[in-house]
């Protein structure tokens, strides 16, 4: 088994932005993760379904060329194109100090 890594996941649907972040073996259980977490609530506000989002998750993210540690996936609505972008972090538990 690998050691889980932190995720950070970006969904990009009908011009706004939501971030998560999950902690996962691989990207594709990150996705899986994050979408089994996400409530009812926000999916409503963002204006998607329980089956749309799974259907995205179901997609295995594809590495994107010329980058570490980044994948995205992609899925469409009747309202439009879903775009996750997943990137894979480092975690050290500090948060950055403002200067």
């Amino acid at each position: 088994m690998r050691p889980e890594r932190l995720y950070t996941m970006i969904l990009e649907y009908k011009g706004g932005t939501y971030i998560s972040q999950a902690r996962a073996e691989s990207a594709d259980v990150a996705v899986s993760k994050w979408v089994n977490a996400i409530s009812d609530h926000d999916l409503a506000s963002w204006g998607l379904t329980r089956a749309e989002i799974i259907r995205l998750a179901n997609d295995n993210p594809i590495p994107l060329e010329s980058c570490l540690n980044v994948w995205c996936a992609t899925d469409s609505t009747k309202e439009g194109l879903m775009l996750v972008n997943i990137i894979a972090t480092e975690h050290n538990n500090k948060r950055p100090t403002s200067s």
